[in-house]
């Protein structure tokens, strides 16, 4: 059984965290929802569009690396301005040619790829684009 003390620290910490990085961040919960069969067309995608720049493992050749920091940080992009850049900037040769259904797909595809956990339905492009969870690393890069 926790002390009394232990569970101040806790709530402190916890009511720290959320002011410094928001509630998503900190309970590592996500507004967004994504299927495995979505992130797999999302990786065909990646594959045929984005890994000349981006590299197969997502480390940047000519463009960044798409492998998201590990550690929330105040100025990580959310998940929306994620999906924002894939829609209308990309990709570098021809911006603004992905579809919002296959920008979903690519977004799916990198949350998969770092970590974030798939479920039984597909990421829909307007919640793909409202969405306010950090775009960082759940778990080791892939």
């Amino acid at each position: 059984m926790y002390s009394r003390s232990h569970r101040l620290a806790a709530a402190l910490g916890a009511a720290a965290c959320t002011l410094a990085m928001g509630a998503l961040a900190c309970a590592g919960a996500t507004d967004v929802s994504f299927s495995a069969p979505q992130a797999e067309r999302g990786h065909q995608l990646f594959v045929a569009r984005c890994a000349l720049c981006h590299g197969a493992q997502l480390e940047g050749v000519s463009a960044p690396s798409l492998l998201a920091d590990a550690a929330p940080a105040p100025d990580a992009p959310k998940i929306g301005e994620v999906y924002d850049t894939i829609l209308h900037r990309m990709p570098k040769t021809n911006p603004g040619s992905l579809s919002e259904t296959d920008s979903a797909a690519l977004v799916a595809f990198l949350l998969s790829s770092n970590g974030f956990p798939s479920g039984p339905n597909a990421l829909l492009p307007k919640a793909a684009a409202a969405s306010l969870t950090p775009f960082v690393r759940r778990s080791a890069a892939p």
